[in-house]
């Protein structure tokens, strides 16, 4: 019978009688002296930042007279296990820079604006050919942790004048041979004690001290693990047991977060609000009134419906009138609008299944892809319907399927980018299915907004051009939104219908269980510091989210950006891993753009059979894919608009459960404006869904395309392109000018034109939807030499993602990008185990190149004499830079400073510019305000002002945001930036996408506008409302508010009491901005015909084209 050994002895060491010790014991204790012994000398030395098991192997085995094996400090970490590490670590966690730096400094620059941390030795090195890519490797690590060897104090020198290299500066300490020695018998010591302590257990017990000393050991054998790639460890895992060690209440989890120890009052006042429950209303009429009979018993064996809510019953009734073209449904999310837009085509397929097509058109493919399984569920259940042919037609559907689809299917699932790119210009070989068409479904209708919108919009109506041209005149349009403002007018703007033509139905009959929002701001770094900012948001989600999770509560977090994304998965594996919750480890996983479509899928499937607890997703899952039922939602961070933020709350809550709406503020404006309103998350409108329907480049390119899809005819058509011809002789005439100008005129038909003839063979080739097509890279896991693609990265987005070096994260574990290859657009990368991330260091300059057009501001008083200031429009050069990285520790502390050579990238475009008036500017430098949070806030103020004048969304115009980084820095800079309101167009290439165009003709109204908002707004140091935009990727961290007003002021002559104006620095800054980064802008090249003009205006008394 095996014994059992008795608890460990308590001794000390003057209780220890070596004579009773055996030789195998004292062969321990040789073993322990001789490793002891070896590490602390050569960790004295300086060499090894860290010890390994090979580097101390020689010299020990040298000492002992035999092999050193893992077992034997397995062996020391068990007898002294606090003492001891025993572990494989990544050779680039211990790997050092090959150029050390210091801080002692500060930062200094070089003339590319690159600040680096001082350099303490360089060696330089000689360019070398092209060596494989070695995979990382991992180091077996043995380390004393039981303190340090107390350095010699050096004696005080008398400083000499000579100056001297940093390497000679910069020395290790030294250690003297008593102070080593002291270590050694201390640490021999303690090992001493352990072994006897151990010794006396085994005699007592009765048992052999080799064979349970190996025993015991095994344990503290290091694994080397074996990297396995996420998404397979979720599959093969998926089934595991969650061990559920809370309860599921989501009252119970709020009171249990208020008496966390860790609980600092996050919450903010008034920002737990209560929206109570809600009972279904049904509509009036038994459901067999509506719906054919084999499609009501579907419903109750399948879905166990019996009844149709109010809203549903509205929406379907509509469509059977004649008069009505479209119905938009807009009730809350989860009220079964799917069931809207699916019963009508089942319907209608019941009552003549020969005569009777579909078209779904979504904005995603995966949305396709969901909604496609939901319909053929209940397609399925019905047995009359069998045969019917529900298909996806969209990029990834190959030529031979596209022609069975064409020509087999009842139903598709598409696009708009295949309807624009595939269907319309070959509607000859669709003819039998448009011919058919009963019903167009256009879901999430408030997706498509500004110049995407735009294009939508168009197609939609050269869609129903062509239908109408077939003899088709009853198809009906259904449409399905959570978040819109003024749904009738969205709907007659993209398919051109009147008012009287569209059926609103916006009061919900779905039951709805109650929901809790909560608003948590991130605590201070320093809670006596408020000035320390706010700690990082992705720390305290990670938090929330294992707490939620960890009771069973099925949580989605939301993050604004993919690397918010990665680094909350990052820290949320970390915190699992550290305390012990691997059972969680298979269940929560990241879900965004760029992921390879497999592991989508996959991801996907998990989400929807219930698997997984927890989802930290970018706004790909914003959309009403349905991914089972939701609890909670952690959102990280104020999305972009507040039709954003609802729209991800009502993911939760799905099924009627009760719901948990968690918004984390961070410490940015805009987070800290909703922190300090919260009633604004309830009360503030849903954003309007502007349409860029007047830009001219959209609307030529799809007359294009609808002249060679059918000729344009002037009598006929104009409805289709936005023209109501019989109502405005004006508006006729344009529409005659447009198609004149644009269009080639047919001989053999009057008054008929086609496309021109470079456009040829295919217009819609021409015209992408979705903005410039950018080239994608591909990065290529070779962990394990696997040399699978487990992700792509867009062209504008890969400089700063992926450089040599740095840290490249991938469902929250971290990956080594050891080689980039930008002409072959690919970058290599492997998984380490390192607790360290990177963060690019870049700047961005946005430059005008040359001056096209211009328009002289107004004043508030008519200047005869004195300066007035332009506007300008023209070609734009926008350049991307990332010159290095920093390391970055777990503790958000900078460990090293590398340089990269990445290839810059560059974008020319169109936009518009005003400069900074140099009264402004003496103003601001008297003042000692921050001439850079003067300017950025000023931009901020004027771009928040585009929708009022131009159509614009977050992302399609952008301007120049100033970096903390360089701000604060006390050093002065090289690269000094113009101070200049600078916007510049980020779609349609070199021409623009026509909104700084259009937004330049606004320029006056803009300035003025701008002046009174900041003017007027009640907040003190900036807000969403005048100078802080959520679109900032500088988090609006440098801004001046009183700096914006006195640029506004100057511009527009209005009066300026100097008095008025506060001394800097501001005091929403964290220290002073006291480098010089700006200075006066300088004239820009002009074009001839720019040129002329203003030589023309010079005429005009007081004009001052530039602030000189």
């Amino acid at each position: 019978m095996k014994r059992e050994l008795e608890e460990p002895i308590s001794i000390r060491s003057s209780d220890i009688n070596t004579a009773n010790w055996d030789k195998d014991i004292a062969f321990l204790k040789k073993l322990h002296k001789s490793v002891v012994t070896i590490y602390t000398f050569l960790v004295s030395s300086g060499r090894y930042i860290v010890t390994t098991y090979s580097a101390i192997k020689p010299a020990v085995e040298k000492d002992i007279g035999r092999p050193l094996t893992v077992d034997d400090l397995a062996q020391i970490k068990y007898l002294v296990p606090d003492d001891v590490v025993l572990a494989y670590v990544d050779e680039n966690q211990v790997e050092e820079h090959a150029a050390p730096v210091t801080t002692r400094n500060g930062f200094e620059t070089t003339d590319r604006d690159i600040y680096r941390l001082s350099t303490i030795e360089n060696d330089g090195f000689e360019e070398q050919d092209e060596i494989p890519v070695e995979p990382p490797r991992r180091l077996l690590v043995f380390e004393f942790v039981d303190g340090k060897v107390r350095p010699e104090v050096a004696k005080k020198r008398k400083m000499t004048p000579t100056p001297r290299p940093a390497s000679k500066i910069v020395k290790p300490p030294r250690f003297s041979v008593e102070n080593i020695k002291k270590m050694i018998d201390k640490r021999i010591e303690k090992y001493s004690v352990a072994l006897e302590a151990f010794r006396l257990s085994c005699l007592a017990s009765g048992v052999d001290l080799l064979a349970t000393l190996e025993e015991r050991s095994k344990p503290f054998i290091p694994v080397l693990e074996q990297f396995e790639d996420p998404v397979e460890y979720m599959m093969k895992n998926s089934g595991n047991a969650f061990e559920n060690k809370e309860s599921g209440s989501i009252a119970k989890f709020i009171r249990d977060v208020k008496q966390s120890p860790d609980y600092a009052d996050q919450i903010v006042k008034d920002g737990e609000i209560h929206v109570i429950s809600r009972d279904a209303q049904y509509g009036s009429s038994d459901i067999c009134d509506v719906l054919s009979y084999s499609l009501v018993i579907a419903l109750k064996e399948l879905r166990n419906i019996t009844r149709l809510y109010s809203h549903q019953e509205l929406a379907l009734n509509s469509l059977k009138c004649d008069k009505t073209k479209g119905v938009i449904v807009t009730t809350s999310t989860s009220s079964g609008k799917s069931l809207v837009f699916q019963l009508p085509v089942l319907d209608s397929l019941l009552k003549s299944k020969d005569t009777t097509t579909a078209m779904y058109i979504f904005p995603t493919k995966a949305l396709a892809q969901d909604q496609k399984r939901s319909f053929l569920e209940l397609l399925n259940a019905i047995p009359e319907l069998q045969g019917i042919v529900a298909e996806t037609y969209d990029g990834d559907t190959d030529q031979e399927k596209r022609y069975f689809v064409r020509n087999n299917s009842n139903i598709i699932f598409t696009n708009p980018d295949m309807v624009h790119a595939s269907i319309l210009p070959n509607w000859d070989l669709w003819a039998t299915f448009l011919r058919n068409l009963k019903c167009i479904v256009v879901d999430e209708l408030h997706i498509y907004s500004g110049l995407f919108g735009a294009h939508v919009a168009y197609i939609m109506r050269r869609l129903l051009r062509i239908v109408n041209e077939l003899g088709n005149t009853d198809v009906k349009i259904i449409s399905c939104s959570a978040t819109v403002r003024n749904p009738l007018n969205l709907m007659s703007n993209i398919f051109g219908f009147s008012s009287d033509e569209i059926v609103v139905v916006d009061k919900d009959g779905s039951s709805m269980g109650s929901r809790t929002y909560l608003l948590w701001n991130c605590r201070y770094v320093s809670p006596k510091d408020h000035k320390s900012g706010r700690v990082h948001p992705v720390g305290e989600a990670a938090h929330l989210l294992i707490n939620l999770t960890s009771r069973g509560i099925r949580t989605i977090a939301f993050c604004r950006v993919r690397r918010t994304c990665e680094l909350l998965m990052k820290s949320v594996r970390s915190m699992l891993e550290t305390s012990g919750r691997t059972d969680l480890l298979s269940r929560l996983m990241a879900y965004r753009g760029g992921y390879s479509l497999e592991d989508r899928r996959r991801i996907e499937k998990e989400m929807f059979d219930g698997r997984l607890l927890g989802i930290v997703a970018t706004n790909a899952l914003e959309l009403g894919i349905d991914i089972g039922n939701l609890d909670a939602v952690l959102i990280v961070g104020f999305p972009f608009t507040i039709s954003n933020l609802r729209q991800q709350c009502g993911r939760a809550g799905r099924r009627n459960h009760d719901a948990l709406a968690l918004i984390i503020g961070s410490g940015d404006a805009v987070d800290q404006y909703y922190m300090n309103n919260p009633n604004a998350i309830m009360e503030a409108p849903d954003a309007d869904i502007p349409l860029a329907l007047d830009n001219l480049l959209i609307q030529e390119s799809h007359l294009q395309c609808g002249a060679y899809e059918l000729p344009i005819r002037l009598d006929i058509d104009a409805k289709y392109f936005g023209f109501s011809i019989e109502a405005d002789a004006t508006e006729k005439q344009v529409w005659e000018d447009l198609v004149k100008s644009r269009l080639v005129e047919l001989e053999e038909v009057e008054n008929a034109y086609t496309c021109q003839d470079k456009y040829l063979p295919q217009p819609s080739s021409h015209v992408v939807i979705r903005g410039i097509e950018e080239d994608e890279f591909a990065v290529v896991d070779t962990t394990n030499n696997r040399n699978v693609v487990m992700e792509t990265v867009e062209a504008s987005r890969v400089m700063f993602t992926l450089y040599e070096g740095g840290i490249f994260i991938h469902q929250g574990q971290p990956y080594l990008v050891q080689e980039f290859n930008p002409t072959q657009k690919y970058a290599k990368v492997a998984r380490v185990d390192v607790d360290w991330i990177t963060r690019q260091r870049d700047y961005t300059n946005v430059d005008p190149i040359e001056t096209e057009l211009y328009s002289v501001l107004s004043t508030e008083e008519d200047l005869q004499q004195g300066e007035r200031y332009a506007a300008c429009f023209g070609r734009i050069r926008y350049e991307a830079v990332v010159f290095g990285f920093f390391k970055i520790d777990k503790r958000d502390r900078i460990v090293d400073a590398v340089e990269v050579d990445n290839p810059p990238w560059i974008y020319e475009s169109k936009g518009f510019w005003i400069d900074v008036p140099n009264s402004a500017l003496r103003i601001l430098k008297q003042k000692g305000l921050s001439i850079a949070g003067a300017v950025h806030g000023a931009e901020h103020a004027l771009l928040s002002l585009f929708p009022m004048f131009v159509t614009a969304l977050p992302g399609e115009v952008s301007t120049e945001c100033k970096a903390p980084e360089k701000e604060y820095s006390h050093r002065t800079t090289n690269r000094k930036r113009p101070a200049r309101l600078i916007f510049c167009d980020r779609k349609g290439g070199k021409q623009g996408a026509g909104i700084s165009r259009k937004a330049f003709e606004f320029a006056d109204d803009l300035v003025r506008q701008a002046l009174d908002r900041v003017e007027s707004c009640p907040c003190e140091f900036g807000c969403p409302g005048c100078v802080a935009s959520p679109q900032c990727r500088e988090h609006s961290e440098i801004i001046s508010k009183v700096g914006a007003l006195v640029i506004f002021k100057e511009l527009r002559h209005a009066p300026l009491d100097l008095e008025t104006i506060p001394q800097g620095p501001e005091p929403n800054l964290k220290k002073a901005t006291s480098a010089e980064t700006v200075i006066a802008a300088s004239p820009v090249k002009m074009t001839p015909k720019a040129r002329s003009s203003m030589m023309d205006r010079k005429n005009v008394p007081g004009v001052v084209l530039f602030p000189e």
